[in-house]
């Protein structure tokens, strides 16, 4: 077994690989929050936040940037379109 084998199954690997993930979820969090101006922001980026992690220490080989767009597509897509909808009508 080679050493770059040993270092992929290791248990430091998988510790460290989800830690970075943790990192990289939060500074998506911290963005939306701003981008959200705050008041709008803090609970959403919270609720995406939240589902984002547990999908990804569900699955451990997603991709972060792609699971936090989908989940903040499908949280805010849905509400949007009933806001919409009742101040057109």
């Amino acid at each position: 077994m080679s050493f770059f084998d040993r270092y992929i199954n290791s248990k430091l690997y998988h510790y460290t690989d989800i830690f970075f993930k943790m990192i990289l979820l939060n500074v998506l969090m911290i963005t939306t929050t701003i981008l959200g101006l705050v008041v709008f922001g803090l609970p959403l980026s919270l609720l995406v936040g939240s589902i984002s992690l547990r999908v990804i220490l569900k699955k451990t080989s997603v991709n972060v940037f792609e699971v936090y767009f989908k989940t903040l597509k499908r949280v805010v897509k849905k509400p949007l379109n009933q806001s919409l909808y009742f101040h057109l009508f």
